[in-house]
Protein backbone atom coordinates (compact mmCIF):
# COMPACT_ATOMS: atom_id res chain seq x y z
CA UNK A 1 0.00 0.00 0.00
CA UNK A 2 2.88 2.54 0.72
CA UNK A 3 4.81 1.73 -2.68
CA UNK A 4 0.80 2.52 -4.15
CA UNK A 5 1.24 5.94 -2.25
CA UNK A 6 4.49 7.02 -2.86
CA UNK A 7 4.02 6.66 -6.84
CA UNK A 8 0.58 8.17 -6.48
CA UNK A 9 2.79 10.97 -4.29
CA UNK A 10 5.55 11.09 -7.83
CA UNK A 11 2.75 10.99 -10.41
CA UNK A 12 0.87 13.86 -9.07
CA UNK A 13 4.18 15.62 -7.94
CA UNK A 14 5.77 15.50 -11.67
CA UNK A 15 1.89 16.36 -13.41
CA UNK A 16 2.08 19.33 -11.35
CA UNK A 17 5.59 20.47 -12.28
CA UNK A 18 4.41 19.93 -16.09
CA UNK A 19 1.35 22.17 -15.25
CA UNK A 20 0.22 25.13 -13.55
CA UNK A 21 -1.79 22.74 -11.06
CA UNK A 22 -3.62 19.79 -10.77
CA UNK A 23 -7.63 19.82 -11.30
CA UNK A 24 -10.04 18.04 -8.35
CA UNK A 25 -13.44 17.12 -8.38
CA UNK A 26 -15.07 18.03 -4.50
CA UNK A 27 -18.93 16.99 -4.20
CA UNK A 28 -19.36 17.26 -7.85
CA UNK A 29 -18.03 20.52 -8.38
CA UNK A 30 -14.68 20.99 -10.12
CA UNK A 31 -11.56 23.20 -9.04
CA UNK A 32 -7.82 22.90 -8.91
CA UNK A 33 -5.12 22.56 -6.32
CA UNK A 34 -1.35 23.65 -5.86
CA UNK A 35 1.49 21.28 -5.46
CA UNK A 36 0.92 21.53 -1.97
CA UNK A 37 -2.37 20.29 -2.37
CA UNK A 38 -4.13 24.06 -0.92
CA UNK A 39 -7.69 24.73 -3.10
CA UNK A 40 -6.97 27.47 -5.34
CA UNK A 41 -9.79 27.49 -7.36
CA UNK A 42 -12.98 26.41 -5.17
CA UNK A 43 -14.75 23.71 -7.05
CA UNK A 44 -17.58 25.44 -7.68
CA UNK A 45 -17.45 24.58 -11.42
CA UNK A 46 -19.40 22.19 -13.40
CA UNK A 47 -16.18 21.59 -15.15
CA UNK A 48 -12.84 23.21 -15.38
CA UNK A 49 -9.95 22.94 -18.39
CA UNK A 50 -6.68 23.77 -17.39
CA UNK A 51 -4.83 26.49 -20.05
CA UNK A 52 -1.53 26.78 -21.42
CA UNK A 53 0.64 28.61 -18.87
CA UNK A 54 -0.06 32.24 -20.91
CA UNK A 55 -3.83 31.60 -21.25
CA UNK A 56 -7.15 31.43 -19.46
CA UNK A 57 -8.86 28.81 -18.05
CA UNK A 58 -11.83 26.96 -19.59
CA UNK A 59 -14.87 26.68 -16.95
CA UNK A 60 -18.42 25.46 -17.57
CA UNK A 61 -21.83 26.62 -15.21
CA UNK A 62 -24.83 26.03 -15.92
CA UNK A 63 -24.29 24.21 -19.58
CA UNK A 64 -22.55 27.80 -20.37
CA UNK A 65 -19.06 27.85 -21.12
CA UNK A 66 -16.78 31.56 -19.92
CA UNK A 67 -12.91 31.73 -18.47
CA UNK A 68 -10.90 32.38 -15.11
CA UNK A 69 -7.76 33.19 -14.40
CA UNK A 70 -5.67 30.54 -11.93
CA UNK A 71 -7.05 32.66 -8.79
CA UNK A 72 -10.56 31.43 -10.07
CA UNK A 73 -11.19 35.33 -10.50
CA UNK A 74 -13.93 35.20 -13.77
CA UNK A 75 -12.23 37.21 -16.47
CA UNK A 76 -15.09 36.09 -19.16
CA UNK A 77 -18.45 35.20 -17.28
CA UNK A 78 -20.12 31.96 -18.55
CA UNK A 79 -22.12 32.79 -21.77
CA UNK A 80 -21.58 30.70 -24.40
CA UNK A 81 -23.09 27.80 -25.60
CA UNK A 82 -18.89 26.18 -26.78
CA UNK A 83 -15.91 27.40 -26.01
CA UNK A 84 -12.45 26.31 -27.07
CA UNK A 85 -9.42 26.92 -25.45
CA UNK A 86 -6.98 30.61 -26.17
CA UNK A 87 -4.86 30.12 -28.80
CA UNK A 88 -2.56 32.90 -29.90
CA UNK A 89 -4.54 35.20 -27.94
CA UNK A 90 -7.93 34.12 -29.50
CA UNK A 91 -11.01 31.71 -28.75
CA UNK A 92 -13.33 30.43 -30.94
CA UNK A 93 -16.64 30.63 -28.87
CA UNK A 94 -19.95 29.96 -29.34
CA UNK A 95 -23.32 32.60 -29.15
CA UNK A 96 -25.82 29.46 -29.68
CA UNK A 97 -25.97 30.24 -33.46
CA UNK A 98 -22.85 30.63 -34.97
CA UNK A 99 -19.07 31.14 -33.58
CA UNK A 100 -16.65 33.97 -33.68
CA UNK A 101 -13.34 34.76 -31.90
CA UNK A 102 -13.24 36.81 -28.48
CA UNK A 103 -9.81 38.01 -27.26
CA UNK A 104 -8.89 37.64 -23.40
CA UNK A 105 -10.64 40.64 -22.06
CA UNK A 106 -14.10 38.93 -23.60
CA UNK A 107 -13.93 41.70 -27.01
CA UNK A 108 -15.41 39.97 -29.89
CA UNK A 109 -12.93 40.63 -32.38
CA UNK A 110 -14.00 38.09 -35.01
CA UNK A 111 -17.27 38.20 -35.47
CA UNK A 112 -20.01 35.04 -35.12
CA UNK A 113 -20.51 33.84 -38.67
CA UNK A 114 -18.72 30.55 -38.46
CA UNK A 115 -21.17 27.51 -38.36
CA UNK A 116 -17.85 25.44 -36.86
CA UNK A 117 -13.93 26.10 -36.00
CA UNK A 118 -12.11 22.73 -35.39
CA UNK A 119 -9.28 24.14 -33.37
CA UNK A 120 -8.74 27.86 -33.43
CA UNK A 121 -5.49 29.68 -34.38
CA UNK A 122 -2.16 28.14 -34.94
CA UNK A 123 0.52 29.58 -36.37
CA UNK A 124 -1.59 32.54 -37.04
CA UNK A 125 -4.23 30.72 -39.26
CA UNK A 126 -7.56 29.58 -38.05
CA UNK A 127 -10.10 26.77 -39.62
CA UNK A 128 -13.30 27.91 -39.90
CA UNK A 129 -16.51 26.59 -41.45
CA UNK A 130 -19.60 27.97 -43.44
CA UNK A 131 -22.41 25.96 -45.29
CA UNK A 132 -20.37 22.86 -44.71
CA UNK A 133 -17.25 24.07 -46.59
CA UNK A 134 -14.17 24.99 -44.79
CA UNK A 135 -11.22 27.35 -45.21
CA UNK A 136 -8.39 29.37 -43.19
CA UNK A 137 -8.70 33.12 -41.82
CA UNK A 138 -6.12 35.41 -40.00
CA UNK A 139 -6.08 37.11 -36.73
CA UNK A 140 -7.81 40.26 -38.70
CA UNK A 141 -10.69 37.42 -39.94
CA UNK A 142 -9.72 37.87 -43.65
CA UNK A 143 -10.51 34.55 -45.85
CA UNK A 144 -6.72 33.64 -46.64
CA UNK A 145 -7.55 30.40 -47.66
CA UNK A 146 -11.20 29.97 -49.82
CA UNK A 147 -13.94 27.87 -48.25
CA UNK A 148 -13.35 25.12 -50.77
CA UNK A 149 -12.27 21.98 -48.49
CA UNK A 150 -14.60 19.17 -46.76
CA UNK A 151 -12.11 18.86 -44.07
CA UNK A 152 -9.18 21.65 -42.51
CA UNK A 153 -6.68 20.46 -39.85
CA UNK A 154 -4.95 23.44 -38.33
CA UNK A 155 -1.65 24.75 -39.20
CA UNK A 156 0.86 22.66 -36.99
CA UNK A 157 3.52 23.59 -38.81
CA UNK A 158 4.16 25.69 -41.98
CA UNK A 159 1.18 22.87 -43.91
CA UNK A 160 -1.88 22.22 -42.88
CA UNK A 161 -3.84 18.76 -44.33
CA UNK A 162 -6.81 19.22 -46.03
CA UNK A 163 -9.59 17.17 -47.33
CA UNK A 164 -11.29 17.79 -50.49
CA UNK A 165 -14.58 16.95 -51.33
CA UNK A 166 -13.86 14.61 -53.83
CA UNK A 167 -11.91 12.62 -51.03
CA UNK A 168 -8.55 13.75 -51.66
CA UNK A 169 -6.14 14.74 -49.33
CA UNK A 170 -3.54 17.39 -49.56
CA UNK A 171 -1.22 19.23 -47.79
CA UNK A 172 -1.18 23.08 -48.15
CA UNK A 173 0.99 25.82 -47.37
CA UNK A 174 -0.76 29.32 -45.79
CA UNK A 175 -1.23 30.96 -48.94
CA UNK A 176 -3.52 27.97 -49.94
CA UNK A 177 -1.11 25.96 -52.50
CA UNK A 178 -1.08 22.17 -52.76
CA UNK A 179 2.18 20.01 -52.05
CA UNK A 180 1.76 16.33 -52.11
CA UNK A 181 2.92 14.79 -49.09
CA UNK A 182 6.23 13.90 -50.72
CA UNK A 183 6.78 17.32 -52.05
CA UNK A 184 7.35 18.89 -48.66
CA UNK A 185 9.31 18.58 -45.54
CA UNK A 186 7.45 19.15 -42.69
CA UNK A 187 9.72 21.31 -39.81
CA UNK A 188 7.42 20.92 -36.84
CA UNK A 189 10.39 22.16 -34.72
Amino acid sequence: MRNHLVILAIIFLYSCSRTKFAIVKLNGKFGTINRKGKIVIKPTWDYILQGSKEELNLVEKDSLYGFVNDKGDIIIKPQYKEAHFFSEGFAAVNNGKKYGFINTKGDTVIPFIYDDVFMGFNNGLSDVTINDSSGYIDRQGKLVVPLIYRTCYPFMSAYAEVETFDGEEWLIDKKGRKHGYGDVSVNTG
